[in-house]
């Protein structure tokens, strides 16, 4: 019997499965490529041209208003806190940990 229900279920499962793979994907390659900057630059470097180039992409689209935010009425605190704690926890060890391994 078709029970389209199930199948909006199944292509969310699908769907959510994908991401999953294409983020664990792109965090190895990330991985990868900020060690093979760390041979030619300090992890500082490495982490201010990555945000800059970050910045660049996102704030381009807004800019042109391809993008539109709206944040009035949602609680900034977490975004706030998660914008801090997750770039300082993972980006600040991802490049750091490769590079003092590498000095010792």
């Amino acid at each position: 019997m078709y029970n389209p229900a199930s199948m909006i279920k199944s292509k969310g499962r699908e769907l959510a499965y994908l991401l999953a793979v294409i983020n664990a994907v792109v965090i190895g390659i990330s991985f990868l490529f900020v060690k093979m900057t760390l041979d030619y630059a300090s992890p500082f470097d490495t982490l201010t041209y990555r945000f800059a180039a970050a910045f660049a992409i996102l704030f381009i689209p807004i800019m042109l208003g391809l993008v539109k935010l709206k944040y009035r009425g949602k609680p900034l605190y977490k975004l706030l806190l998660l914008s801090t704690m997750y770039p300082l926890g993972f980006f600040a060890l991802q490049a750091f940990g490769p590079w003092s391994s590498e000095k010792k």
